[in-house]
């Protein structure tokens, strides 16, 4: 039963997403029929995701760790955002001014949650590693002699 839960979670939220992904799929000229099955293919993915999760630990935890960088990332977004919106709109700019303002500050706050997501994982993956090679070492450090 848990297994069907997370095969199906994973399915449905890869599903999803991939309907973000359909315009990009478009405007880069991809056959019509290949975009057709994206959906099809997101929920296959997600469910072979969620049969992973089911059956492994540390595969659920790299899922919530990757997932939580994502929305730190887009945290980050709204926070750019929302702040230089908020003075942009203070400061007297409207309507198309406003929006023409805006224009590089999405491109900007965009790139800067990409990099902010991006070095979230490379930390944990950082992380995950020196835990496991400081354990790996650890059996070919000399040991001290015992003392009588």
């Amino acid at each position: 039963m848990t297994i069907a839960a997370w095969m199906f979670l994973m399915g449905a939220v890869l599903w999803w997403a991939t309907f973000f992904v359909l315009p990009l799929a478009v405007q880069w000229e991809i056959p019509l029929a290949t975009v057709d099955r994206l959906p099809i293919f997101g929920f296959c993915a997600g469910a072979l995701l969620g049969l992973a999760m089911a059956l492994s630990k540390p595969m659920r935890n790299s899922a919530g760790y990757v997932t939580g960088a994502i929305v730190l990332g887009g945290l980050v977004w709204l926070f750019v955002v929302g702040i230089v919106g908020l003075g942009l709109s203070v400061g007297g700019f409207e309507n198309e001014a406003f929006e023409r303002a805006m224009e590089p500050v999405n491109t900007v706050a965009t790139w800067l949650a990409c990099i902010v997501s991006a070095a979230a994982i490379a930390a944990g993956a950082y992380a995950v590693l020196y835990d496991k090679t400081g354990a790996l070492l650890e059996r070919f450090r000399p040991k001290p002699p015992k003392t009588r």
